[in-house]
Parts: structure tokens; C-alpha cells; sequence
């Protein structure tokens, strides 16, 4: 059994609501049940494989996406039976908008762990966002805001192929097309992506593609509490991603540098934002330059990799939550995260590519790892997320 952080709860302590139950959701159970904290897994697809961890009591709500109302007043009502305010950590964009749209009146019940709607959205919206960034001398990939096809023209004449099909709001977009993003070669296939998102209702923004592979990944976390002081930083770098061009780190490892602290610090306090962020950042493969390529403000995929440290984000976001003084305690050095079911493919992908060899991949598999979904104490889940994972490649469906 591994060895965890102790926390000994008492009366001052608030039951903990994960708003959502897949893998970030898993984590975050994990994080805060092994404190003997009171966690309550929340999910609208029974499936969701943080339902079934040991660290959660699983409750099934209205879908947010297209029932917020429904969503919103089933919170209240579970709200109102509570005796002390519980507190909330979103793991999506949706769930987080959701509340933040409804912090009035959601409030008497609940601690919110980010700040208000406005704020927030500017860092999901990725228009606002990129917007923004106009205003600072940060470094981000060129972008472009079309509205209808005829302004496809004037893009096409400053941009450079390929470029990026990417969603105002990416939540809305991957359950749409299941996928990040789309890429265009050319002028044709940037016209038809475009025409598709619009038919589909999804405000997409333009945005030239940064050159690197996976490897020129790299992402800070940190956590900005009320008075927008930071709290241990931590930052990483890509290995590995699945899909390859365009996904989601599947093997990290940690890279310390403060040199994206210089960066992230002085716009969080610019946009006067508090809470979790996960910021992703490209190293341009031909000018060497990090460009800045968003920025996530609430949970992350991958938040159980620094928490294993000692950069527990999570819970010092918690204790900030409920007004005690935040702890650290330094826990057994973990040298990689692993999400080994979308690592074999990305793997694999690379060897065909021979961008890998046998070998290299051996060794990158070597040390001490953080797994997504597999560890001793809480097996169950893991089972869950294979037999899902299975079923979905047989039956051609997306991962």
C-alpha cells in the first residue's frame, strides 16, 4: 500500500462535491478521500467510472449540457440538506459555467473554488481569451476571428497551413465532434471545417498550428487563493499525447522551471482570477519560444500527478475554501504520470512513425508512476474504464 498525506478531518471540515466522475473526477475522489474527507461523486452518465470509486458516494443529476435548469435546482435541493455549506470542484468547463451562472443563489449552500463568472470565462472562452492576451506581451500562436465564410479570404492571405479549426468553447465542441479541434491543410479544408462547425452552432476561432511534437508540450498548475496569492507551483512536460498531433498528455514528467510562473503570474492577476489553473504551453520546434496556448481554471486531467508530490492543489484549494490555513506535506517523489490505455496507442503510433523505437519506449516506461486509473487501494475503477475502453474499439466508436 502506498504511503499518502495524513489529514485528520473535524467539525470545521465540508463535504466535498465532484462535479463530475470521470478521470478527473477519479482524481480528485482519491486526493480528498484519502484524507477521510466526505466526497460525493457527481455524474449524469451512470457509467462514469468514478462512480464506482471507493472514496465516493455516487450521486446521478440532470445533464447540465442540456438541462441546466434541471441541473442547477437538483443542487439546490441537495443543498438544502445539508447542515454546513458543502464545496464544489467542477471538472469541466459546462459544470463550472453552470454554477458560476448561478452563484446567487447557489451560494447560501455552497463554497465556490473559482472565481466569479465573468472572470472565469474569460480564460474558457477562448476568444476572450486570446483577446486578452493582445493586451500583454505574452506570446501566443497567431489567431484569427471569423464570423462568416467570406472573412475566410482575408484569413487565408496572413495565416499559414496548417492551421486550427479551434471552439470558442471546447467542452461543446468535443461532445459535438469528438475531438479537440480540427486541422486544415489548405484554404478548402479551412472552408469546409468552418462551414461544419457553423452548421453544427459552434463558434470556432482560427489559430496558426505552433511546429513540435508532443515533447514540446508543457503545462504549469498552481492554485490562486481569495487574496490572489500563489500556492505552490508545479509544472511538466509531454512525453507523449494521444491522439499525437492534437490531444491530451497520456505520459508526463516533471520538468521544474519558473519561467512560465513569469508568465502566468502577472495575467492571473491582471484578469484578477482566483482558483485552479492548468496553463499549456508549445515550444516552437523552429524559434525555440514558448507560446502560450491555454489556460484550464479548474481541475485537470492530470491533477493527481503533482498531488502524489506534495503539490497538492486540490486541497489547498479546499482548506481555502472553508477558511483554514493551507498545508503541505511532502509526499514519495513520483517521476511520470501514466494514462496507459491511450499511451499504448500513442506509443505505438510513434514506433510506425519511427519517431520511437522499442527501446526508447522501454525506458520511458521506467520509474515510479502515477497512474489515471489503476492503483492498489481503489482498483475498481480501472476494471470499469478497460471494459468501457474495450467495448468502444470494437465498436468503432471514438476514445
Amino acid at each position: 500500500m502506498k504511503k499518502y498525506d495524513s489529514y485528520s478531518p473535524d467539525k470545521d471540515d465540508s463535504e466535498i462535491f465532484v462535479l463530475g466522475s470521470s478521470i478527473t473526477g477519479l482524481s480528485l475522489m482519491r486526493i480528498f478521500g484519502r484524507k477521510g474527507l466526505k466526497v460525493y461523486g457527481l455524474d449524469h452518465d451512470p457509467k462514469a467510472c468514478g462512480l464506482i470509486s471507493k472514496y465516493c458516494t455516487p450521486i446521478l443529476h440532470p445533464n447540465p449540457r442540456n438541462s441546466e435548469k434541471k441541473y442547477i435546482n437538483f443542487l439546490l435541493e441537495l443543498g438544502k440538506k445539508l447542515n454546513k455549506k458543502g464545496v464544489l470542484f467542477p471538472t469541466s468547463d459546462i459544470e463550472a459555467l453552470a454554477i458560476l451562472k448561478n452563484k446567487k443563489i447557489l451560494e447560501d449552500y455552497y463554497h465556490f473554488t473559482l472565481a466569479d463568472y465573468n472572470i472565469t470565462n474569460t480564460l474558457i472562452n477562448k476568444e476572450l481569451f486570446f483577446k486578452k492576451l493582445e493586451q500583454t506581451n505574452i506570446l501566443y500562436p497567431k489567431t484569427f476571428y471569423p464570423k462568416k465564410v467570406t472573412d475566410l479570404f482575408e484569413v487565408d492571405k496572413k495565416i499559414c497551413y496548417p492551421c486550427l479549426i479551434k471552439p470558442k468553447y471546447s467542452a461543446l465542441f468535443r461532445i459535438a465532434f469528438k475531438k479537440k479541434c480540427f486541422i486544415a491543410n489548405n484554404f478548402y479544408s479551412m472552408k469546409k471545417y468552418f462551414k461544419l462547425a457553423l452548421s453544427r452552432k459552434k463558434e470556432v476561432i482560427i489559430q496558426e498550428m505552433i511546429k513540435g511534437e508532443a515533447n514540446n508540450m508543457y503545462g504549469y498548475n498552481a492554485y490562486y487563493d481569495r487574496n490572489r496569492r500563489l500556492h505552490k507551483d508545479f509544472s511538466y512536460n509531454r512525453i507523449r499525447q494521444w491522439p499525437p498531433i492534437v490531444g491530451n498528455g497520456c505520459l508526463l514528467k516533471e520538468n521544474p522551471s519558473a519561467k512560465f510562473k513569469k508568465i502566468i503570474n502577472p495575467l492571473i492577476k491582471k484578469i484578477n482570477y482566483f482558483g485552479l489553473i492548468d496553463a499549456e504551453f508549445k515550444k516552437d520546434e523552429e524559434d525555440n519560444k514558448y507560446y502560450l496556448i491555454e489556460i484550464n481554471p479548474r481541475a485537470w486531467m492530470q491533477i493527481g500527478f503533482p498531488a502524489r508530490i506534495g503539490y497538492d492543489h486540490a486541497f489547498i484549494a479546499y482548506l481555502d475554501a472553508i477558511n483554514k490555513k493551507t498545508k503541505f506535506n511532502k509526499n514519495e517523489y513520483i517521476d511520470k504520470w501514466l494514462l496507459f490505455n491511450e499511451d499504448i496507442y500513442s506509443a505505438f503510433k510513434d514506433i510506425c512513425r519511427k519517431r520511437l523505437s522499442i527501446k526508447e519506449y522501454i525506458i520511458s516506461m521506467m520509474g515510479k508512476k502515477e497512474k489515471a486509473y489503476f492503483c492498489w487501494d481503489d482498483p475498481l475503477p480501472f476494471f470499469k474504464s478497460l471494459s468501457r475502453y474495450v467495448y468502444m474499439r470494437e465498436n468503432g466508436l471514438k476514445i
